[in-house]
């Protein structure tokens, strides 16, 4: 059950596996309906504890800057694996699946796709909760073992040259992570930073914007 107050519980809640239903598995972990509770989804992450919190805190604070996510709950842990509790998304199908189903409209979905990903890129968060991706990029050029100093530095220097922006950008965008609902929607938080959305990749879940 995830609670109505979206405190966050930094003890992970023990649950029986054997309630849950395995829908899918990605990079990070694996994805659980609830099986009697329509209103519960879970994701298991196959890293340690300390990543599962950092997940479940920044979408605490995605939810609360009004982007419409999947409303966070209660961080788990089946025993072995800790994950996040997520209010379920009723009725939702990937903008891939909707292609394969309706070939005939994948302009459409196409057109929608990328709407929805121009509205996200043009929302403005506080950079002062949320990291900026940059940052990020730089850290993990830092930390790579496999390029020279003299690659480094081009690379580093090509990160620099994009413009710093205070709008959000989500990670790993996809044809087949893009979800869409008939009523409702939302984008779940993957990888949430700030930045300059031109020629980076993003990943959403949401509707139809009216």
């Amino acid at each position: 059950m995830i609670h109505s107050n979206l405190q966050l519980i930094m003890e992970p809640i023990l649950i029986d596996l054997n309630d849950y239903e395995r829908t899918g598995e990605g990079a990070n972990g694996a994805s659980y309906n609830h099986k009697t509770d329509k209103t519960v989804m879970m994701k298991l992450y196959f890293r340690n504890f300390d990543a599962a919190k950092q997940e479940l805190e920044l979408a605490q604070k995605v939810y609360d800057a009004g982007i419409p996510t999947p409303k966070p709950g209660d961080l788990v842990t089946d025993g072995e694996k800790t994950g996040i509790r997520f209010r379920r998304i009723d009725g939702k199908k990937s903008y891939s699946r909707a292609c394969g189903d309706n070939p005939e409209r994948t302009e459409e979905y196409a057109r929608e796709f990328a709407q929805l990903c121009k509205h996200l890129h043009t929302t403005h968060v506080d950079t002062n909760l949320f990291e900026n991706v940059k940052d990020r990029l730089y850290k993990m050029l830092e930390e790579n073992p496999f390029f020279p100093d003299e690659q480094k530095r081009k690379i580093h220097d090509f990160i620099a040259s994009a413009p710093d922006a205070d709008t959000a950008i989500h990670g790993d965008l996809q044809f087949s992570n893009g979800i869409f609902v008939e009523k409702d929607g939302v984008l779940p938080r993957k990888t949430f930073s700030t930045g300059h959305a031109e020629d980076k990749r993003y990943y959403m879940e949401c509707r139809k914007i009216r």
